[in-house]
């Protein structure tokens, strides 16, 4: 196992339950948001969302005709379950063997629930079946994903830090005779106790050294918004910067960013079309992707539309 995965997992063996948490929602909060990115048409919601999760967890898909679903020629569909050309199923697979180029040429399904009707024997790429990624590295969408999660906890983690000293911003000097009085008055202020009663002998032992904490929160905050449009700029998401508006930011600013934005979502949307595409040349099964958010477009093109409809 590598080090990253072993420093994910020791997140929760050694009790670091406030960064486990932050680290599971932030992992749920990018999975949604890739998860809702695309639409599939042709096929099923439950068939999109096994497709979407397992080039998520694992980066690549294969899809197969059930065999025994394909109608002969002239046969009409009697139910909404048959179609002209097969049922197709989706599943993950293992290269089995590779051309000179590194494609897999053959590959084995793997049948993770146990169904009879997936195939046991190395199946033919582009023949017996077809193999999507999801982006040009072959790589999972979450690896990405956990690298900036790990940087963005971090600094969740710095945060809650700087918080806490904020809230005790000093060190108290104890005696052993005046210890339990101070333990029992840091409890207080703890539950943000808006009144003390101390006797006077006890304010006069009482010393307090300032910490000195600068306030570092809000670069903390901005450095952690940044971390996050980063991911979604490379996930295709539209994003406006770090705590900006568009209308704070020059054209050239928000164009730039636009051109990032629509060259990441490419970088999916691509391998998806590639995939359908392969689907519908080898099996003649109709499937196409789309990405559910508009392309980005120029700022000074949206500028002319709006002029457009005012006039």
């Amino acid at each position: 196992m590598s080090k990253k995965y072993n420093s994910l997992a020791s997140w929760k063996t050694q009790g670091c339950f406030e960064r486990s948490l932050a680290y599971q929602f932030y992992i749920q909060k990018f999975y949604n948001l890739f998860m809702g990115a695309y639409k599939f048409n042709g096929i099923t919601p439950r068939q999109q969302e096994y497709i979407l999760r397992k080039l998520w967890a694992e980066g690549k898909i294969a899809s197969f005709i059930v065999e025994g679903t394909k109608l002969e020629e002239g046969e009409v569909p009697t139910n909404v379950n048959q179609y002209p050309n097969g049922l197709i199923a989706f599943c993950p697979f293992a290269p089995f063997t590779f051309d000179i180029y590194d494609w897999p040429i053959q590959v084995n399904l793997i049948n993770v629930r146990g169904a009879k009707f997936i195939p046991t024997t190395p199946q033919v790429v582009n023949k017996d079946v077809v193999i999507g990624f999801a982006q040009r590295s072959k790589k999972s969408v979450r690896s990405v994903v956990e690298f900036y999660v790990q940087k963005i906890v971090d600094t969740e983690m710095t945060i809650r830090q700087q918080l806490k000293s904020h809230k005790v911003p000093w060190l108290i000097a104890t005696t052993p005779e005046n210890e339990s009085k101070m333990k029992a008055l840091f409890d207080k202020i703890m539950t943000d106790d808006d009144v003390l009663y101390l006797s006077a002998s006890e304010i006069e032992a009482l010393k307090v050294l300032a910490t000195g904490n600068d306030y570092k929160i809000d670069k903390l905050y901005s450095y952690k918004q940044a971390l996050e449009n980063e991911l979604l700029t490379y996930l295709g998401i539209d994003n406006i910067g770090i705590m900006e508006k568009k209308e704070h930011l020059i054209t050239d600013e928000v164009n730039s960013n636009n051109d990032l934005i629509n060259d990441h979502s490419d970088n999916f949307i691509a391998c998806l079309e590639n995939f359908c595409e392969a689907i519908r040349n080898v099996f003649g099964y109709q499937i196409s992707v789309e990405a559910t958010s508009s392309p980005v477009s120029a700022k000074n093109e949206e500028n002319e539309s709006e002029d457009e409809e005012d006039e």
